[in-house]
């Protein structure tokens, strides 16, 4: 697992895995919780399709990982895929005669472990009634390390390996600068080694699409949209994530914020998060 997201330079030198039942964590400012391990209560996510026609209902056993979502939304797109890209198709859940949708929305649920479906199902009605009606896929996994949100996001983005796309952790250390620095310095997507299915949809379409990728942190949602204008022949995508002021910030290089959310505050909206009950989680989001 640490293989597929190994990244020359990027990677750290020593690899760590805690004992089954562990976490590392930060006393300052504590953490009552975390994810990154291997084992299961980490590794086993919930992955599932919603949208008749299109989608097959049923419960499919296939082992599938988060590569395979950017093909599997591409079919619908009908949309060639590059190299980079290691998933596969969950064909069996698909109706590719239903047509071609007008919108694709992708919610991640970070940290979201798959037994939360059944042990918090009366809490969570809308997912139960989704999961109930789409294509449920039990045996989905995350395959890389460590399994935190920058390399999952990058990830569900591009279909690729965390080693191609080269988003390998949270915190990045500048070996250089002897600094701690995030995976995307200065809220840029140079450092994003592979295309997100935004991206390509993006050029696809030559910035006619409505691209829109909204969540808490900029590490998040850049894996989900991609490059935005800083791709050549590209197009600015909207891309909007919480600022430490408690507003809403953006790459205004790459990307747009909407007019309304310039002046609103989002800190309302994670300060209102129930984030102590140990389950809930900020979902990010990205519409094609």
């Amino acid at each position: 697992m640490y293989a597929r997201a190994y990244y020359p330079g990027r990677s750290g030198q020593i690899m760590l895995v805690p004992r089954e039942g562990d976490f590392v964590t930060l006393n300052e400012p504590a953490s009552l919780f975390m994810h990154g391990s291997p084992w299961s209560y980490d590794a086993n996510i919930p992955l599932l399709f919603f949208g008749p026609p299109f989608i097959r209902r049923g419960t499919y056993a296939d082992a599938v990982v988060q590569q395979d979502i950017v093909p599997t939304l591409a079919k619908f797109l009908r949309l060639p895929l590059p190299p980079t890209v290691t998933g596969r198709s969950l064909e069996k859940a698909l109706d590719s005669s239903a047509g071609r949708p007008r919108a694709i929305l992708v919610v991640v649920l970070d940290g979201m472990r798959q037994d939360y479906f059944e042990r918090h199902r009366e809490a969570l009605p809308t997912l139960t009634r989704l999961r109930r009606d789409g294509a449920w896929f039990s045996n989905a996994r995350v395959n890389f390390l460590p399994t935190v949100t920058a390399l999952g996001h990058a990830t569900i983005g591009t279909g690729a390996d965390p080693r191609v796309h080269g988003i390998v952790v949270n915190t990045a250390f500048d070996r250089i600068s002897g600094k701690p620095q995030s995976p995307y310095p200065g809220m840029s997507p140079r450092t994003l080694m592979a295309l997100t299915l935004a991206d390509l949809w993006n050029l696809e379409t030559e910035g006619q699409a409505v691209i829109i990728s909204q969540g808490s942190v900029f590490v998040a949602v850049a894996g989900l949209v991609g490059h935005g204008a800083c791709l050549l022949n590209a197009r600015p995508t909207i891309l909007a994530s919480y600022s430490t002021q408690g507003g809403w910030e953006t790459n205004s290089e790459c990307y747009k914020l909407p007019e309304y959310l310039k002046n609103q505050k989002s800190a309302p909206l994670w300060e209102a998060a129930p984030m102590g009950s140990g389950w809930a989680t900020i979902s990010q989001t990205q519409m094609l």
